[in-house]
């Protein structure tokens, strides 16, 4: 599992991927590179996440 601060022109947004997301793609986070995330927005009290589902 991981948690990672990512940064787009809006600014940072944090990206929770749980164990089986982050063992499959964990090699791509190594690589400075852009990445695509495909996932689930999780808003809490204003406080919103991305949930990766995919990473490319």
């Amino acid at each position: 599992m991981a948690f990672l601060l990512l940064e787009d022109e809006a600014g940072f947004f944090e990206v929770i991927t749980f164990p089986a997301v982050y063992q499959k793609y964990s090699n791509l986070f190594r690589k400075e590179a852009p990445l695509l995330i495909e996932g689930v927005l999780s808003k809490n009290d204003g406080d919103s996440k991305i949930i990766a589902r995919k990473i490319m």
